[in-house]
């Protein structure tokens, strides 16, 4: 659930993503470790369904936070979705590198 934030009468949903990207030591399997790669793949999940109006990340580029602010489109309910969409499929890329596909 994202966190309320109102100013007057105007109320927003707003969400701190964290850092979700998937980053690994050197030498780390996913594939390895099919409970964690779960438990990942289920926070993405709830990232691609969490209704916010405003998404933010310890990466601002994850979030394409600067372009969206010099833009005026800070306020995008669907920014949490588009990226955990991309988070899902570089952990797809990875999983497959891994299996050699």
């Amino acid at each position: 659930m994202a966190m309320e934030e109102c100013e007057n009468s105007q109320c927003r949903g707003l969400l701190f993503t964290g850092g979700l990207g998937p980053f690994a030591a050197d030498g780390y399997r996913w594939t390895e470790h099919p409970e964690y790669l779960a438990d990942y793949r289920e926070s993405v999940a709830w990232l691609e369904n969490v209704e916010a109006d405003i998404c933010l990340a310890a990466h601002p580029s994850q979030v394409r936070l600067v372009e969206r602010i010099e833009t005026g489109t800070l306020v995008d309910p669907d920014e949490c979705r588009r990226n955990g969409a991309s988070i899902q499929e570089r952990i797809d890329i990875i999983v497959a590198e891994e299996r050699g596909r």
